[in-house]
C-alpha cells in the first residue's frame, strides 16, 4: 500500500515526465528548482522532487537552491534564474497579476500543484502577554522570514 506522501510524489514524477516530454527537453537540459532556507521542512519535499526528477526524467538534471522562499522565487522566475519554485498560491496570484508587491510588475507564471494546504500560525512566548492578535500592536513579532510569503501574508492579515 502506497503512502499518500509517496502517491503524490509519484505523481508529481509523472506530471514532470508529461511536461518534459511535452516540450521536447533536449538531452542534458539543467533545472533549477528555488525552494526556501533549508531549515523548511518544505526544502526537504523539493529535495525529494529534485531526487524523482533525477531519477525518473531522462536527459534532465535538476537541482534544489535555497532561497527565501515564495516572493523570492517569484523574483527570481521573472528574473529567468530559477525554473520552478515554491510559492504560496496567495502571492502566486499577486505576481501573475501584478498586484501587491509585484505591483505592475506580473510574472508570468503558470501553477503546477499544489501540495500541502500552510496554515498562519501566530505563536508567542507567555511571558509575551500576548492573548489576542489585537495585542500585538506595538509588540516585537516575527511575522516570517524577510521577503516571503509568510511576511507578507501575516502583514497583510494583521493590517
Amino acid at each position: 500500500m502506497k503512502t499518500p506522501i509517496k502517491t503524490m510524489l509519484t505523481a508529481m514524477a509523472a506530471s514532470v515526465g508529461v511536461l518534459a516530454a511535452a516540450s521536447a527537453v533536449q538531452a542534458n537540459e539543467r533545472l533549477l528548482i528555488g525552494s526556501t532556507s533549508s531549515s523548511s521542512s518544505h526544502y526537504g519535499y523539493f529535495v525529494a522532487v529534485n531526487q524523482i526528477i533525477n531519477s525518473e526524467v531522462d536527459g534532465v538534471s535538476a537541482s534544489v537552491a535555497e532561497t527565501g522562499a515564495t516572493v523570492d522565487n517569484l523574483r527570481r522566475l521573472g528574473r529567468n534564474q530559477i525554473d520552478m519554485g515554491l510559492v504560496t498560491t496567495n502571492t502566486g496570484y499577486h505576481a501573475y497579476a501584478g498586484l501587491e508587491d509585484f505591483d505592475g510588475r506580473p510574472v508570468d507564471s503558470r501553477l503546477l500543484w499544489v501540495y500541502t494546504v500552510a496554515p498562519q500560525n501566530v505563536v508567542m512566548r507567555e511571558d509575551a502577554g500576548v492573548t489576542t492578535l489585537e495585542e500585538l500592536e506595538g509588540v516585537r513579532f516575527n511575522p516570517g522570514i524577510t521577503g516571503s510569503a509568510t511576511e507578507s501574508t501575516t502583514e497583510a492579515v494583521l493590517e
